[in-house]
């Protein structure tokens, strides 16, 4: 074991969570706001193990466990359940920081391998409605905002992916989006693809053709006053136009303060995701509409029962408008 351990224990974690996130930020390639949960994380493990007299580095199972499922303590008093989603968060901080230990510190072993996981309950596609989206003032929002509306109905990346795009990855009909989840780089057909979604909205009664040639135009005119390096979405609140901010914030803010400060839009930027891929599935022309490998290269999943889950979604659609239809 390492000789480190020699050390108080409170001395110990803090040495050892700095040298953990170094390893997650050189060796691994984490996100900034990644090391900033783990970091988060840590503290918290920190302060519970002082509270409780646990030795921080070497605690059983059970301590781990109760951790991940303490109540939540609110401002006014008392205390409250902690969601499933914390609970999930926590315990996966943990099991990476202990399974650091045991690989690179010689550790004996990793308690956390014994730890009870907390499922995942898989949230069915929350899309945006036509009418909302449609009936949204274009015009009058912050040229940002119409770039990232498009970016989200016609493309479906992630924030962080629409963040990260430069000017001089818009190339001709094809974006180049460097995928967060994934890690690779992937040539997007926009043209193309918003193309399909314009013509299967027109077909359902929406004036779609228009807004996509707007987008469009907008698209290639930020192209051809920017440069390659700037940021396609800047924000603008740092005062540069080349800043790239990688996990996609302002964007958020943008949503959020799209009419006056806190007076925003009534979704986020991952519903228009989930639009793009609920749309993707249930386009009525079938040579236009991608099989589920395709959407998945499309949206940059990395399981294809993510993919699996808009053709699900489509096909209830399908079958309560059928419902409806016969009941009528």
């Amino acid at each position: 074991m390492s000789v480190c351990l020699e050390k108080d224990s409170r001395d110990l974690l803090s040495d050892l969570s700095e040298e953990y996130l170094v390893h997650c930020r050189v060796m691994l390639d984490r996100a900034p706001k990644t090391l900033k949960t783990n970091r988060y994380w840590l503290k918290c493990w920190e302060r519970w193990c002082r509270e409780f007299d646990i030795d921080s580095s070497r605690p059983t199972p059970l301590d781990i466990q109760m951790f991940s499922q303490r109540p939540v303590r609110q401002a006014g008093g008392g205390t409250k359940e902690r969601s499933e989603s914390s609970k999930r968060n926590g315990l996966f901080a943990l099991r990476g920081f202990f399974g650091w230990l045991k690989d690179w510190k010689d550790f004996e072993s990793d308690p956390s391998v014994k730890t009870v996981p907390v499922k995942k309950k898989s949230p069915r596609p929350n899309p945006v409605l036509f009418d909302e989206f449609f009936g949204l003032p274009f015009s009058k929002l912050d040229l940002r905002l119409q770039l990232a509306l498009g970016l989200g109905w016609f493309t479906g990346i992630r924030r962080s992916e629409m963040a990260a795009l430069t000017v001089g990855d818009v190339q001709g009909e094809f974006l180049v989006v460097n995928r967060s989840k994934t890690h690779d780089v992937s040539n997007f057909p926009w043209i193309q693809v918003s193309k399909y979604l314009a013509e299967d909205h027109d077909a359902r009664g929406w004036s779609c053709s228009a807004l996509r040639d707007r987008w469009v135009r907008q698209m290639r005119e930020r192209v051809r006053e920017g440069d390659p390096s700037e940021s396609l979405i800047p924000d603008l609140t740092k005062g540069s136009h080349t800043l790239v901010e990688p996990e996609g914030e302002h964007i958020g803010y943008l949503f959020q303060d799209a009419y006056s400060y806190r007076n925003g839009l009534g979704f986020t930027p991952h519903q228009l995701r989930h639009s793009f891929g609920q749309n993707m599935a249930n386009l009525r022309n079938k040579d236009h509409r991608p099989m589920p490998d395709q959407l998945a290269g499309l949206m940059g999943h990395r399981n294809i029962q993510t993919t699996m889950d808009y053709y699900y979604s489509a096909l209830e659609s399908y079958v309560d408008m059928i419902g409806v239809v016969s009941n009528g």
